[in-house]
């Protein structure tokens, strides 16, 4: 890819940070605090809630009952970017067909200004402002953003989805954390003393996830990965959960990365609604000149 073609690309940077955020997000600290969605501030007490534990099988089985679950699906949402700084503002209106399409227009001021179509073996993208498009498989974005991206990851995220990858009973760690319940791929001793060894400068090679679960819902409401070996960080927080046909969708969703970069992403949802029928138009016009 040409570099100076990638840097001057509005849309083909925030398209490739979102893809950045998904694969981050599904794959893959800082002490934990839980954010207020009213008050937005950090709850430092302790806070006592009365209920059971869960083995990690329990609680992974729990979270994949209630997660969103469509066939066709429509949602638009605003965003709010600031990478390294620089603040900017724009739309999404998404169509997907589970398992099979996504489809995203991303506009600003009304004008469309990019568009895209994912399947499970291809990500196409156009950019109307400058008049270039690519195609290409997900090894290529793999190799590009240096972290594994697939399908499964980028229709999950949106939709505050975990990737199913939990399937290992016996690498997984459940635990509370204040009032709610943790999956961990570390146990929560553990944890204590690798964060301790990174905060006092010694090498770890450690990746932490952890899932954090509403102890009622048992909605995500936080993805938190530290990738201790490349110093990079990846946190998700989900909130204002309002009910979509029988399943709870998150509204707001913040992303926040720190690696060579700083990333953060403020999503607002305005519309989320199921469809019978969908169609994902995509055509590049003749005149495109490849980004590749």
């Amino acid at each position: 890819m040409d570099k100076n073609n990638h840097h001057s690309n509005f849309y083909l940077n925030i398209f490739l940070s979102f893809i950045l955020f998904f694969s981050v997000g599904c794959r893959t600290t800082k002490k934990t605090v839980i954010i207020n969605p009213e008050s937005e501030k950090p709850i430092v007490e302790e806070v006592k809630v009365k209920f059971d534990f869960k083995s990690a099988k329990v609680l992974a089985d729990k979270m994949e009952e209630n997660k969103f679950k469509y066939n066709l699906l429509t949602s638009k949402f605003s965003a709010e970017t600031n990478i390294d700084g620089k603040s900017s503002g724009f739309n999404v209106s998404i169509r997907a067909k589970s398992d099979s399409v996504l489809w995203m227009s991303f506009s600003l001021l009304g004008i469309e200004g990019a568009r895209v179509l994912a399947t499970p073996d291809t990500i196409k993208f156009i950019d109307r402002v400058n008049h270039k498009y690519l195609v290409c498989d997900y090894q290529y974005i793999s190799k590009m953003l240096s972290a594994d991206v697939d399908f499964e990851m980028l229709q999950s995220i949106l939709v505050g989805n975990s990737v199913e990858f939990y399937g290992e009973e016996e690498k997984i760690k459940s635990f509370r954390e204040e009032d709610q319940y943790v999956l961990s791929t570390v146990r929560k001793r553990k944890l204590k003393k690798v964060i301790n060894k990174a905060n006092e400068g010694e090498t770890v090679n450690e990746l932490v996830q952890r899932t954090y679960l509403d102890n009622e819902s048992y909605k995500i409401s936080r993805n938190l990965i530290n990738d201790f070996s490349t110093n990079r960080t990846f946190d998700a927080k989900y909130t204002n959960f309002q009910k979509v046909e029988n399943y709870l969708f998150p509204f707001s969703q913040h992303f926040e990365i720190n690696s060579n970069k700083k990333i953060l992403v403020d999503i607002n949802y305005n519309k989320v609604e199921p469809e019978v029928e969908l169609t994902f138009p995509f055509n590049i016009p003749p005149k495109y000149e490849s980004i590749r």
